[in-house]
C-alpha cells in the first residue's frame, strides 16, 4: 500500500507540472523564456550529418513503427506467459499515447514552430506526440527490462540505453523544427504521469499472474 501511494504521488506530482506548464502554453506562452535558447543551441549549425541521424531517431517516436515494436514486444511476452507485462505495453501505447494526446492537442491548439520544418507534420505542437509515445513505449520497457534481462548489470545497461532514446526522440523534434523544447517537456511530463499512475496496477496483477503460475507448476 506504501509504494502504491508513492507511485501515485509522483504521478500526481508530475501532473501537476504538466498542467502548469499547459496553462503556460495556452495563456502565457512569452513565459517560456528557455523555448528560444534551447532550440537555437540544439539547431546551431544545420549540417547533412545530423539531419539525417536526427531524421533517422525520430522514426523511432512515429505512430507506425511504434505501433510495430509495441505489437513485436507484446507477442514476445505474450509467448513467454507473461501476459501482465504484454497487456500493460498495449494499453499504455493504445490509451495513453494515441487516445490521451490526441485529445490534449485539440485543447491547447498550439501552432507549430515557424522555424523551417525538415519533416512533414500537420497536428497540433502541444504536447509533443513523439515526445510522449517514445516515454510510453521505451518507459514501459524501463519497467519491464527485468523480465528481459537477469542480471542487474544488463538491466541497468538496458534502462540507460532505453532512456538514452527516448531523450533523443525529444532532441531530434526540436532540431528537425517541428516542436518547441516546451511540447517535448509536455510530453514527457504525461508519459511519465501515466506510468506512475499505471505501476501500481501492473504490479498488482503480475503478482497475481506469478503466484498463478506458481501453484499450478506445484500440482
Amino acid at each position: 500500500m506504501q509504494n502504491k501511494e508513492k507511485y501515485w504521488h509522483w504521478a500526481s506530482s508530475s501532473a501537476l507540472l504538466f498542467v502548469f506548464l499547459g496553462y503556460v502554453v495556452k495563456f502565457y506562452d512569452d513565459w517560456l523564456f528557455f523555448d528560444a535558447p534551447l532550440q537555437n543551441i540544439i539547431r546551431g549549425k544545420l549540417s547533412n550529418g545530423a539531419t539525417q541521424f536526427f531524421k533517422w531517431i525520430t522514426q523511432f517516436g512515429n505512430p507506425v513503427p511504434l505501433i510495430i515494436l509495441t505489437l513485436a514486444v507484446a507477442v514476445l511476452f505474450y509467448s513467454q506467459k507473461k501476459r501482465v507485462a504484454a497487456l500493460y505495453l498495449l494499453v499504455n501505447i493504445a490509451l495513453g499515447s494515441g487516445v490521451l494526446n490526441n485529445l490534449l492537442k485539440l485543447v491547447y491548439l498550439r501552432q507549430r514552430p515557424t522555424l523551417p520544418h525538415l519533416v512533414t507534420e500537420l497536428t497540433y505542437s502541444f504536447p509533443s506526440g513523439h515526445a510522449m509515445g517514445s516515454m510510453m513505449f521505451f518507459g514501459t520497457l524501463i519497467v519491464l527490462v527485468p523480465l528481459l534481462a537477469t542480471t542487474k548489470k544488463w538491466q541497468w545497461a538496458g534502462r540507460i540505453f532505453l532512456g538514452l532514446i527516448v531523450v533523443l526522440i525529444g532532441i531530434s523534434r526540436i532540431y528537425l523544427g517541428v516542436h518547441f523544447p516546451s511540447d517535448i517537456l509536455g510530453g514527457w511530463l504525461l508519459g511519465v504521469t501515466w506510468l506512475f499512475a499505471t505501476y501500481p496496477l501492473y504490479d498488482r496483477y503480475s503478482f497475481i499472474e506469478r503466484f498463478k503460475q506458481t501453484q499450478r507448476q506445484r500440482k
